[in-house]
């Protein structure tokens, strides 16, 4: 049920929305973000935080960008396409590349404790960003506000919870693809359209109004496909 749904999702921000909220019911879990690799160029790639959600905490979100690279959770599972398990974040081991940043936590209040990093990948199995869920909670309903409740409600991601979420994973990167291929053959399309309108109204000014009218025509029968 959950592939049919991811699958059948074309608008890139509410599969992604559906990616979390299913992550989050299969981990029991107070938090969820996903990042995407941006290709700049052939030898230049951004990571992009795209998207987070929390039970426990409201707060405004902005996309942000960075360089992809080992120093972070995110970007040591993107550059390695390696899985991270970690039962307290706040305790690595010293001999690790990457680092937690807490800026989220100092600022908020709010206590990160157990985290699991996968990779997503696409049908050539080619990285294309990363599944992160955060504070695998006793329950749902239970709210992570502070170190207090997040050391008493909170526990690592076992074995079994991490072979559903690398399905979801494995669901999740295919369909992400899908859909932001699906979107810039629309963009192209359209661009194609009103490419071809403006040359014939440029060579026939008496078509103007006529083929702007078609246009919009081929557009609507085009997205209700």
């Amino acid at each position: 049920d959950i592939s049919i749904s991811l699958s059948a999702e074309d608008d890139l921000m509410t599969l992604l929305r559906k990616i979390l909220n299913e992550g989050q019911n299969i981990a029991c879990c107070d938090a969820a973000s996903l990042f995407l690799i941006d290709e700049i160029s052939d030898h230049e790639r951004d990571l992009v935080f795209k998207l987070t959600q929390n039970d426990s905490m409201e707060f405004p979100f902005e996309e942000m960008r960075f360089a992809l690279d080992e120093s972070s959770i995110a970007g040591y599972v993107a550059y390695t396409d390696t899985e991270l398990n970690i039962p307290d974040a706040y305790q690595l081991p010293r001999d690790v590349p990457y680092e937690f940043n807490r800026s989220f936590d100092r600022r908020t209040g709010y206590r990160t404790k157990s985290i699991l990093a996968i990779p997503l990948a696409n049908k050539q199995k080619e990285v294309i960003g990363v599944l992160q869920f955060i504070n695998r909670k006793k329950a749902r309903s239970l709210k992570v506000s502070d170190e207090k409740s997040a050391m008493a409600y909170t526990q690592p991601f076992d074995s079994d919870i991490n072979v559903l979420l690398q399905a979801l994973a494995s669901q999740a990167g295919i369909a992400i693809e899908n859909t932001i291929l699906q979107n810039d053959i629309k963009a192209l399309f359209e661009g194609f359209v009103n490419a071809s309108v403006s040359a014939i109204e440029q060579r026939d000014p008496t078509t103007m109004g006529s083929c702007h009218w078609v246009m919009l025509m081929v557009l609507t029968f085009r997205n209700g496909m």
